[in-house]
């Protein structure tokens, strides 16, 4: 501290070097720090973009998904319709069969 060599107006060279030493520690301890939680930020921030990239590949997959299923959907009840239709001309067919064979 600066009161300790500001005793008087006076002190040594000595005093000077050993505060400045002292300042020079002090600024390289603040500058680790800063770099400590830079790189702790940086850290954080890839952690946040790479939840956020997993939350976007989750939401395309989960869209995909979904209208592949829906797709499937709509083609099983295409298909069913269609057996239906089928089944039902079948049944058409038999029973015009049955009539005109009755006449």
């Amino acid at each position: 501290r600066l009161e300790n060599v500001e005793k008087d107006n006076t002190c040594t060279q000595l005093e000077v070097t050993n505060k400045l030493g002292e300042c020079d520690r002090k600024i390289e301890y603040v500058k680790t720090k800063i770099k400590e939680n830079y790189n702790s930020f940086m850290a954080f921030k890839n952690q946040v973009e790479i939840q956020q990239d997993f939350i976007e590949v989750q939401n395309w997959v989960t869209h995909r998904i979904t209208d592949s299923e829906q797709r499937l959907r709509d083609l099983i009840k295409a298909r069913t319709q269609d057996l239906e239709d089928i089944t039902n001309n079948k049944i058409s067919a038999v029973s015009l069969h049955e009539t005109a064979y009755k006449s």
